[in-house]
């Protein structure tokens, strides 16, 4: 099949939704369908995008600006991309994220997939939604959890609930010779080495382990990923010995991170905010990390929140503890420190669990089935 993904990510850059579009269409390629990716330009970088992203270099990636002129901007980028889908051979199917180019797909009697990862804030494009949801060529809503399947259910009369698939996020099964190595050795730290992946926006976590790092001077803490103005204000904040912060750290390098991490953090707050402390994605958010975490077979002490209930379950597959209790969560650590069975059983849970049901191949397989 021949899928056209009509993307507003840039390409490359370091946001989530930039990976998980990389890895879509890597997924759909490997599948056997043939995908043309259409993106925002990013910043050059020093290697190809496919490397950088750890995807193979089977899909085309065509780019075009999103001048930052606010309202204009978006609109060139999206005359920019239409008018190239225009003059390019018909695809079998339009994949997109972005409702404002997946409506206008929607016109041109090819079946549409519309992806949603939070609930449409702006006026303008729930009105799009409305509208897309009565198109005869819209085929299917693809969800992160079943918490925005449900708002989406309710805020939607129209929407027919059996073309609403929830398909969590996913992550590839490792691969050894591909997986990169880490910057900053570990040599030198002591203990085990626990270990955050994510961003530093408030209700992502770091308030739960800027308070683990000074109860546990026998363990390390490696926190990996995040902006530069979050990082100066963390290091300033929470500067321990024992706490290391490594930066923004390219996909197809995280490898080497988490072969290194004995157990992986979870702490997300009953309130997620987006960059500049936007909305809460708290409800609906399904996060790579945890995925990544599975696949790479670690323990994982994780927040009690419905959606990540949605796939992981206490236990068996994580210790999930009270977001905001600063006491469950080191109890939690104890309980993995002082019983390495344990840790080594919950983590291979995870792998089993994310190899039957939570790799990209799977997912591409539920949104098209």
């Amino acid at each position: 099949m021949h899928i056209a993904y009509l993307s507003a990510s840039e390409i490359p850059s370091r946001t989530a939704n930039s990976v998980h579009v990389m890895k879509m269409c890597n997924a759909f390629g490997t599948l056997g369908h043939q995908v043309v990716l259409y993106a925002r330009s990013g910043k050059p970088a020093k290697n190809d995008p496919y490397a950088r992203y750890g995807v193979q270099d089977t899909f085309p990636i065509i780019r075009f600006p999103w001048p930052k002129l606010r309202v204009v901007g978006s609109l060139i980028y999206i005359f920019c991309v239409f008018f190239h889908v225009l003059r390019s051979p018909r695809p079998d199917l339009f994949y997109s994220r972005y409702v404002y180019l997946i409506f206008l797909a929607s016109f041109l009697g090819i079946p549409c997939i519309y992806e949603a990862h939070v609930f449409a804030a702006g006026s303008g494009a729930r009105l799009l939604e409305k509208r897309l949801f009565r198109r005869r060529t819209f085929h299917r809503l693809v969800v992160i959890s079943q918490a925005l399947k449900k708002d989406y259910l309710k805020a939607y009369a129209a929407l027919d609930k059996m073309k609403v698939i929830v398909a969590h996020d996913g992550a590839d099964i490792p691969d050894e010779k591909s997986d990169g190595q880490m910057e900053k050795p570990m040599d030198g730290t002591a203990g085990l080495q626990v270990g955050y992946v994510g961003q530093l926006y408030p209700g992502k976590g770091m308030e739960i382990i800027s308070q683990l790092a000074p109860r546990f001077p026998e363990l390390t803490f490696h926190v990996v990923g995040g902006r530069d103005e979050d990082l100066d204000f963390w290091k300033e904040r929470a500067g321990f010995r024992n706490l290391i912060f490594h930066g923004y750290v390219q996909p197809g390098d995280m490898g080497g991170y988490y072969r290194r991490f004995d157990i992986m953090l979870v702490p997300l707050q009953n309130k997620v905010t987006l960059e500049r402390g936007r909305g809460d994605i708290s409800r609906w958010t399904s996060p790579l990390k945890v995925f990544e975490a599975m696949a790479y077979g670690k323990a994982m002490v994780a927040s009690d929140l419905p959606v990540l209930r949605e796939v992981l379950q206490d236990g068996v597959t994580a210790l999930m503890t009270p977001p905001d209790d600063i006491d469950s969560w080191s109890i939690a650590l104890k309980d993995l420190m002082q019983n390495r069975t344990l840790m080594l059983k919950l983590g291979l849970a995870a792998r089993k669990l994310l190899e039957a049901e939570y790799t990209w191949n799977r997912r591409v397989e539920r949104v098209l089935s």
